[in-house]
């Protein structure tokens, strides 16, 4: 989810850096990243064209696309911690990275709105009504990320997640 290219690089010592076909295990969750990656491909080529006709990132801040969320504003949790550390792939998935080692569930601010947790059924709609915090399981492979339910590009990004073998 970090944009336009996923690659992984070797580091100036690649014999004694852990690599994507180092195991069996670590081969299995870069495939799962590589299939997540390829089924985004249609939306983030319509972020590269808004990106290279309005200037914007692929990648955003929240406040870009509400800007009225003194939270955002503030970039500043409201419960005495940092900051909010979530992202926006384009306007219409917020994406919640596991920050702690060994965290199994990650805490989302949401703003107001209708939003789908992407790899669960489509059925489990989150109705926020108002901006406030919600937790979720992030197991080991399973990002965090929450698209909104009126998303048009939504539809054909699950439908090339179960192509990829990942719903």
């Amino acid at each position: 989810f970090s944009g336009a290219v996923f690659r992984s690089h070797e580091g100036i010592l690649p014999l004694e850096n852990h690599q994507p076909w180092s195991d069996a295990e670590t081969l299995e969750h870069f495939r799962r990243c590589v299939a997540i990656f390829v089924a985004f491909r249609s939306y983030r080529r319509q972020l590269m064209h808004e990106s290279a006709t309005r200037g914007w990132p692929l990648v955003r801040h929240p406040v870009l696309h509400y800007p009225d969320d003194p939270l955002f504003l503030d970039d500043n949790d409201g419960r005495g911690g940092r900051s909010v550390w979530q992202f926006m792939l384009g306007a219409d998935y917020m994406v919640i990275p596991v920050l702690r080692e060994g965290a199994r569930a990650v805490d989302c601010y949401l703003p107001h709105g209708h939003w789908v947790p992407l790899f669960l059924p489509a059925a489990d709609t989150i109705t926020q009504h108002k901006t406030g915090w919600r937790q979720f399981a992030a197991p080991l492979g399973q990002p965090v990320v929450l698209a909104r339910a009126e998303a048009s590009s939504l539809d054909g990004v699950r439908e090339a997640l179960a192509e990829q073998g990942v719903l």
